[in-house]
């Protein structure tokens, strides 16, 4: 990290300026929106296994699934922002970024940064002198954000395409219609699809760059990166362990049910109820069974923060 709170790492300094202010518009836009519940504590603790002990059920926060940020298209309100993040909401923020949000390296590597690292005795102290509050507490600069993330994202500039001015509004949409529906009260339990607007190939302006996405799937949630939907993929095929996990076609026609369910517990060593298992299943299935598809698998690893 830097050697001064005010000065930033170089590797950030060195990031073009749209990578820069694509970390600090992710960390402002969780910082300014989070609330004293640590609600995703959950999410940091559940590596190892694929039944967090929440379950699958959706958080109460409204945040994106995931990928970059559409830029900002006005001016704050206000001339303040956060300078600090609680440790519980990194997982939400990498997401924003479209980095691993579960990584326990990565979320290690911001606990650190938390608890003011380890004092030359080897205990760890805050960033004020005080002691550690645990795994679960504590608050990450804005100044550790960029370092770290300066380093997961250097280098990808090169890798990036030029988003149309259309894909831009369709992600400003798509939020929208989400917080909406969320304010409305509509149950976790039940998901309705986004509906997709159709592109206007006469709008080829560029407005920013992003790495390129899979194309749409039917079924698939919007917005789902290469990333997400890679790692989502390998986690629906161990629940399949006779069928090869790079056969997506095969993949793709299975479906996630009480007995896979049972099974991926017993393997783990998790105690886990058929009414828990059931209302797992209740809350991301589109399906009258009540089974969960690969694309119903793929909305809840990216809901849960595992993807």
């Amino acid at each position: 990290m830097a050697s001064s709170d005010t000065e930033d790492d170089t590797t950030f300094l060195n990031l073009s300026a749209r990578l820069r202010s694509q970390i600090d518009r992710a960390f402002d836009k969780v910082a300014s929106t989070t609330t004293t519940d640590d609600n995703d504590v959950a999410s940091m603790d559940a590596a190892g296994g694929f039944i967090p002990d929440s379950g699958f059920l959706l958080d109460d926060d409204d945040d994106d699934a995931g990928g970059f940020l559409p830029p900002s298209g006005h001016a704050s309100t206000s001339t303040l922002k956060p300078s600090q993040m609680p440790l519980s909401r990194i997982p939400s923020a990498l997401q924003l970024l479209d980095l691993p949000p579960a990584d326990p390296e990565i979320l290690s590597v911001f606990r650190n940064a938390a608890s003011g690292w380890r004092s030359a005795r080897g205990e760890r102290v805050g960033r004020g002198g005080e002691e550690d509050e645990g795994e679960g507490g504590g608050l990450v600069s804005r100044k550790d954000w960029r370092s770290v993330c300066a380093v997961l994202l250097e280098g990808q500039d090169d890798d990036e395409q030029p988003l149309s001015a259309d894909q831009v509004q369709d992600d400003d949409e798509a939020e929208e219609q989400e917080e909406e529906m969320e304010s409305s009260g509509s149950s976790s339990s039940e998901y309705i699809d986004t509906p997709t607007k159709k592109r206007k190939p006469e709008r080829t302006r560029s407005t920013r760059t992003r790495r390129p996405s899979s194309p749409s799937e039917p079924g698939s949630p919007k917005g789902l990166t290469l990333r997400q939907k890679r790692e989502a993929l390998l986690a629906f095929a161990l629940f399949f362990p006779d069928v090869d996990p790079g056969d997506t076609p095969m993949l793709s026609a299975k479906r996630l049910g009480v007995r896979e369910l049972a099974n991926a517990a017993r393997a783990l060593r998790e105690k886990i109820s058929a009414e828990q298992m059931v209302e797992m299943l209740e809350a991301f299935s589109t399906s009258p069974d009540k089974t969960i598809s690969l694309a119903d698998f793929e909305r809840m690893m990216v809901a849960t923060r595992m993807a």
